[in-house]
C-alpha cells in the first residue's frame, strides 16, 4: 500500500507532465481519442504541485478527479511499468575467480573484448540520449537520475494502484469544500471592492461558511458513501474505511475550530463590530455607541 499522500501525489504529477506526450500516445492507445468528460480534456498538462501554496493540492486533485480512475488508472499504470527496474540478480564476478594457466590468454582476450564491446555501448547510448536533463549529466549524476526516477515511477504506481488514494482524494475535496469556498470567493472579488472585503465578512460571510462546516458534519454519512461509490473503493476492508471516516469528521471539526478562532471570532468584537455601521439607519447608530462605550467602560473598571 503507498505512504504519503501530497508526495504520492507529487511524484505521480511530476513523472506525467516530463513524458506528457507518452501519456497522450499510451491514452489513445487504450482508449482511443475519446475525452474522460465533457469540457475535459486528456491532452492537457497536469497543474503542478507547489508546496506551501494555498490551492495548490486542490488544483492537483481537482485535475486527477475530472479524469477519474476508470480512465486514469490503466493510462498511468502502463506508462510508470515502463520506468520501473525490476531488481537485477547479482551475476558472480568471473574475473577474480582463479584460472587455469592454458586458459589465462583467452579470458585476457576475451575481458579485452568484453571492454571493448562496453566502451562501444556506452558510445552508443550518449550520442542515443533524447532527454534533455539527462544529457547534461555525466556518469554517476545520470546513474543517480536514473534510480530516482525509477522511485518516483514506483511511488506513483503503487498510488495509483492503491484504491486508498483514489478515496482520499473524494475526501480531500470534500472535507476542504467550505475553505475553498472561502477561498474561491476571497480571490473572485474585483480589486475595487476588495476593502469592502472586511465589511461582508462582519455582516454575513465568515457565518454562512461556518454553516458549510456544520452542514458538512451533518451530511458526512451520505458524503463518505458517495465518495467511496466514486472512488470504486468497496474493495477496502471495513475496519479502513471506518478510520477513513473518523479521519474525515477530525479534519471537517479542526477545520471548522480553526475557521472560527482565526476568522468569526476577530469579526464577532470591536472594533470590527462597528462595520455593522454601515448597514444600519441613522438611530440605530446611537445604540451601536452607546454598546461601545458601555463595553469600553467595563473593560476600564474591570
Amino acid at each position: 500500500m503507498f505512504t504519503k499522500y501530497v508526495a504520492s501525489i507529487g511524484k505521480l504529477v511530476k513523472d506525467w507532465r516530463e513524458h506528457l506526450s507518452e501519456f497522450i500516445n499510451m491514452w489513445e492507445t487504450i482508449h482511443g481519442p475519446k475525452q474522460p468528460a465533457e469540457k475535459v480534456n486528456y491532452r492537457r498538462c497536469p497543474l503542478r504541485l507547489v508546496s506551501g501554496r494555498w490551492g495548490s493540492i486542490h488544483g492537483a486533485e481537482t485535475f486527477l478527479l475530472q479524469r477519474g480512475r476508470k480512465f486514469l488508472q490503466p493510462v498511468l499504470l502502463a506508462m510508470f511499468s515502463r520506468r520501473m527496474k525490476a531488481q537485477k540478480q547479482e551475476e558472480p564476478d568471473l574475473e577474480n575467480q582463479p584460472q587455469p594457466a592454458n586458459a589465462s590468454s583467452k579470458s585476457k582476450a576475451g575481458s579485452k573484448a568484453k571492454s571493448k564491446a562496453k566502451a562501444k555501448s556506452r558510445n552508443k547510448k550518449k550520442n542515443a540520449k533524447t532527454d534533455p536533463a539527462e544529457a547534461l549529466l555525466d556518469d554517476d549524476s545520470r546513474a543517480t537520475y536514473n534510480i530516482k526516477m525509477t522511485k518516483w515511477a514506483s511511488g506513483a504506481c503503487q498510488a495509483v494502484m492503491s484504491s486508498l488514494f483514489w478515496l482520499l482524494l473524494e475526501i480531500s475535496q470534500m472535507v476542504r469544500a467550505p475553505l475553498t469556498h472561502f477561498f474561491c470567493w476571497c480571490q473572485s472579488l474585483p480589486a475595487k471592492q476588495r476593502p469592502g472585503i472586511m465589511i461582508q465578512l462582519v455582516t454575513s460571510k465568515a457565518q454562512a461558511i461556518m454553516d458549510e462546516f456544520r452542514h458538512a458534519l451533518q451530511t458526512l454519512d451520505d458524503n463518505f458513501a458517495r465518495a467511496v461509490e466514486s472512488a470504486d473503493a468497496q474493495d477496502l476492508p471495513p475496519e479502513l474505511l471506518d478510520l477513513t471516516k473518523a479521519m474525515s469528521f477530525k479534519l471537517i471539526l479542526r477545520g471548522a475550530s480553526d475557521f472560527h478562532m482565526r476568522v468569526v471570532q476577530p469579526t464577532q468584537r470591536y472594533p470590527l463590530k462597528l462595520l455593522w455601521l454601515k448597514l444600519v439607519h441613522v438611530h440605530e447608530c446611537f445604540l451601536f455607541c452607546f454598546h461601545y462605550l458601555v463595553d469600553l467602560d467595563l473593560c476600564m473598571t474591570r
